[in-house]
C-alpha cells in the first residue's frame, strides 16, 4: 500500500489537491458526463474477442497479474473482472499465474467474464521472456491504435517488480521490463498498480525508450487503491477512444483521487501516491541531477553541511528512497552557493516539466518521482545499485551512485546533526 502526498500550488503551480488538470485534457468527470448523451454502449460493447484479422480497436489493456505468492493471499483477478470489459473499442487481456496453478492467459468479455486464451502451465513471471511473450501475443490476436501495459504483484522500485514465489522470488529488473517491452514494440502507457515504491526515478528512465507515459507510486501501495477506479477507467477509454495515453494517464489519476474515500478506515490511507510522467521529458530531469551530484562531488566538504541536514526532513519512502522535488527544495533552505542553488532550481523545474499529473495524500510532500537515498546507518548503498548485472542506465549515467559512495553518514544528536527522530515528512 502506497501513500501520497498533495503539491502546493506556490511551489508546483498546480490545483489545491492535486497536479494533474490541464484545459486540453478531457477530465474523468467530463467523460462521465457523457453517459447521459452518447447514443452508444457502456463498458462493453459486442465484446467478441478480437482475432488477427478483426478490425484494429483503440485500444487493448494488457494486465501482468503476477499473483504466485503465499497460499491465501489476494489476487485481483476476480474484482478487476468484474470492473472491466472488453467491447467496441478497448480489449481487456490478462495473464494471470497464481500458487499451485497452471498460468493463464484470459480475455475478458463484454459481459465481464474472463475467455480462457491460452494454457500455458508453469512460468515465471519475473522473466523477461515471460513478459516478452505476453505483450507480443497481446498485440498480434488484439491489435490496437494504443496499448496499456498494468502490473500486478510486488514491487521493489529500481530493483524491480513482480517477484515470483515459486521461481525463487526471481523478479523483472527494470533492465528485463526494457528489453521485453522494448522488444516486443513499446507500448504506450505503462501502470504499476500494486507495485510498491515504482514511482523511481530509476524505474521510469529505464522504460523511457519503450514507453510514452510512465505510473507509478512513490510510496506503499496496494491493489485496494485501484479496484473501484478501474471501472471508471474502462468506461474512460470506451467513451473516449481517441484520447491519448497523456490523456488517459489524467483519468487514472484522477479516478483514484475521487475513490480514495472508500478506505478512508484503514491505517493505509494515508498512503496514496500516484503520478504519471513523460518518459520524453526524463533526460532533462536526470541530467539535472547528475549536475547537482557532479557540483557536490566537487566539494566533499560540503556534503555533511547541505545534504545530511536536508536527509532528515525530506519526505522519505520506507527507508531508501526520497521525494526528488522535496530534496532540493529542502537542500535549497541551508544552500548559500549561487551556482549549486542555481542547479537545484533547475532540478525542481525539470521535474515539474516531466510530471503530467500527480495526486497525494495531504500529509506528505510527494511530488511524483522519488530517488534512492538510503539511510546509510543502517544499510548503506546497496552494492547492486550501480552494478552492471542490474544494468540501471540512471546509475550508468549520472554520478549518483558515486555520490551515494561519498556522502557522510548520519552523525548523532551529540555531534552536532539532526536527531534521527527526525526524519519525517513535514
Amino acid at each position: 500500500m502506497e501513500s501520497t502526498g498533495i503539491s502546493s500550488q506556490a511551489e508546483m503551480g498546480c490545483s489545491a489537491l492535486r497536479n494533474w488538470k490541464r484545459p486540453r485534457s478531457p477530465g474523468l468527470l467530463l467523460l462521465l458526463l457523457c453517459f447521459a448523451v452518447c447514443p452508444v454502449a457502456g463498458c462493453g460493447g459486442d465484446g467478441s474477442p478480437a482475432g488477427p484479422d478483426s478490425h484494429v480497436k483503440a485500444w487493448t489493456f494488457m494486465f501482468y497479474d503476477q499473483a504466485d505468492a503465499p497460499l491465501g493471499s489476494y489476487d485481483p483477478m476476480d474484482d478487476f473482472c468484474a470492473r472491466v470489459a472488453s467491447g467496441d473499442n478497448v480489449d481487456f487481456v490478462v495473464l494471470r499465474d497464481t500458487r499451485g496453478d497452471s498460468a493463464r492467459v484470459w480475455y475478458v468479455d463484454s459481459g465481464h467474464e474472463p475467455v480462457l486464451r491460452k494454457e500455458l502451465g508453469e512460468v515465471n513471471m519475473g522473466d523477461r521472456q515471460t513478459l516478452y511473450d505476453f505483450i507480443d501475443y497481446s498485440k498480434t490476436d488484439f491489435p490496437a491504435r494504443r496499448y496499456v501495459l498494468a502490473f500486478y504483484g510486488h514491487g521493489g522500485g529500481w530493483r524491480g517488480a513482480c517477484f515470483d514465489r515459486t521461481s525463487h522470488d526471481d523478479g523483472l529488473t527494470m533492465d528485463e521490463m526494457a528489453s521485453a517491452i522494448g522488444g516486443a514494440g513499446g507500448v504506450d502507457l505503462v501502470v504499476f498498480t500494486s507495485p510498491c515504491f515504482m514511482g523511481a526515478i530509476e524505474s521510469a528512465y529505464e522504460l523511457r525508450n519503450c514507453v510514452d507515459v510512465y505510473m507509478g507510486s512513490e510510496n506503499y501501495c496496494g491493489y485496494a487503491f485501484w479496484d473501484a477506479p478501474m471501472g471508471d477507467i474502462c468506461q474512460a477509454m470506451h467513451r473516449a477512444p481517441g484520447m491519448t495515453a497523456e490523456d488517459l494517464a489524467r483519468v487514472i489519476v484522477d479516478a483514484v483521487w475521487e475513490r480514495r474515500d472508500m478506505w478512508s478506515g484503514e491505517d493505509w490511507y494515508n498512503n496514496l501516491t500516484v503520478s504519471a510522467v513523460l518518459a520524453e521529458r526524463l533526460g532533462p530531469v536526470v541530467e539535472a541531477l547528475d549536475a547537482l551530484a557532479l557540483d557536490y562531488l566537487g566539494y566533499p566538504e560540503r556534503l555533511h553541511a547541505r545534504i545530511s541536514w536536508a536527509y532528515f526532513a525530506v519526505c522519505m519512502f520506507g527507508e531508501e528512497t526520497v521525494d526528488v522535488y522535496d530534496l532540493a527544495r529542502h537542500l535549497l533552505t541551508t544552500e548559500d552557493h549561487d551556482s549549486t542553488r542555481t542547479r537545484l532550481e533547475v532540478v525542481k523545474q525539470r521535474l515539474i516539466e516531466c510530471v503530467v499529473c500527480e495526486c497525494h495524500d495531504p500529509l506528505l510532500h510527494a511530488h511524483g518521482l522519488s530517488v534512492y537515498f538510503p539511510y546509510k546507518s543502517d544499510c548503506g548503498q546497496a552494492p547492486e545499485y550501480g552494478s552492471a548485472e542490474t544494468g540501471l542506465d540512471f546509475a550508468e549515467d549520472t554520478h549518483w551512485d558515486e555520490l551515494l559512495d561519498v556522502y557522510p553518514y548520519p552523525f548523532a544528536e551529540d555531534e552536532g546533526s539532526a536527531p534521527v527522530s527526525s526524519r519525517s515528512c513535514p
